[in-house]
């Protein structure tokens, strides 16, 4: 392992070119995973850290349960809003990246309002604005 790291550095050191910069990143890096898989070992035979490793892997298995019903909400509700926002006239197969990306953004905060602004439609034969207007008055 040393000497992976060694050779790393010296090609970094000696090469000139972009190329060999490139080739000592790429040994420096493939170094430093065989160092994590290696602790990884060491850690396995410690007490402490080889049960915090199963409490880890029995953890992993609940996250992909919770991210598969997460998925299942998200899309369901994409589909929703992207029925209820788009017409059916108006489709086109791009909208169906928006039922999924629109939920997730909106579980962080983004509600895409900007989508929204000056979306007009009409009723009784008036032209009315629904959801927001933008204001232009100072």
């Amino acid at each position: 392992m040393f000497a992976l790291y060694t050779i790393g550095v010296l090609i970094w050191l000696i090469g000139s070119e972009k190329y060999w910069y490139d080739v000592s990143r790429a040994i420096l890096c493939l170094n430093t995973l065989v160092l994590f898989t290696r602790l990884l070992f060491l850690s396995n035979a410690d007490q402490n850290m080889g049960t915090l490793l199963l409490i880890l892997k029995e953890m992993s298995v609940d996250f992909i349960n919770i991210s598969i019903l997460i998925i299942i909400f998200l899309l369901g509700y994409g589909i929703a809003l992207t029925g209820l926002i788009v017409e059916p006239d108006e489709f086109v197969p791009s909208n169906l990246v928006s039922v999924f990306f629109f939920p997730f953004f909106q579980i962080f905060g983004e509600m895409h309002l900007e989508d929204l602004v000056d979306y007009k439609t009409i009723i009784d034969g008036k032209e009315v604005s629904l959801y927001l207007t933008k204001d232009t008055t100072p």
